[in-house]
């Protein structure tokens, strides 16, 4: 569930907040930096930190460029995070089944 969209001058960042944790992508359209954290809790394994890092940690995947901070460039690394996050949930959430 969508829990808070927030915006100023130094950055934005949109927060996402379930059962099993919360989902934070940050974006600095002034500045060089985009990034998504993750703090999950109750599936068979918990994380904190960044989902490049749970990337890294757990797939071989190579992490998409960070620059030019465009539409592109961040459209990239959001499907890019929902591809870690789907390839990691079985271990990452918790199980509602049942």
């Amino acid at each position: 569930m969508l829990d808070e969209i927030h915006f100023h001058q130094q950055g934005d960042f949109i927060r996402y907040r379930g059962a099993g944790g919360v989902i934070t992508l940050e974006f600095f359209p002034d500045g060089t930096n985009i990034d998504a954290t993750a703090t999950l809790e109750g599936g068979k394994v918990s994380f904190s930190g960044s989902l490049d890092r749970l990337a890294i940690d757990r797939t071989d995947i190579r992490l998409p460029r960070k620059l030019p901070l465009n539409r592109s460039t961040i459209a990239m690394n959001v499907r890019f995070w929902a591809d870690v996050m789907r390839a990691t949930a079985d271990d990452l959430l918790p199980d509602t089944a049942g």
